[in-house]
């Protein structure tokens, strides 16, 4: 009898054995997907930063673009610049030197 009851809980203790070694595996299992699916995201993250930066690069060259566009168009229709009476006196100032005259208009 007392052999029965050490087999029994030697078999319960390898059953806790075998159970704690399962809940281990699926937990390592988990944590490397985990791991796998973090590691993905940030790859996509990214990628996306990198694809938004040369969007933004290219609006800037589509901008810079269509900036020199309409310059040379003005300037082929022989167009001037409209400056407000304000902007004509700095642009005075700056082009003769009135630094004092300048800054008041600054």
């Amino acid at each position: 009898q007392e052999m029965d009851e050490a087999k029994k809980r030697e078999q319960a203790q390898m059953n806790i054995i075998a159970r704690l070694k399962k809940e281990q595996s699926e937990r390592e299992k988990r944590e490397k997907e985990f791991k796998s699916a973090a590691e993905e995201a940030a790859a996509e993250r990214k990628a996306a930063e990198e694809a938004l930066e040369e969007m933004k690069r290219q609006m800037d060259d589509l901008r810079e673009a269509r900036a020199t566009r309409e310059v040379k168009e003005a300037v082929a229709a022989g167009s001037k610049v409209q400056l407000k009476p304000h902007e004509q006196q700095a642009f005075s100032a700056a082009r003769h030197g009135r630094e004092a005259e300048l800054d008041k208009l600054l």
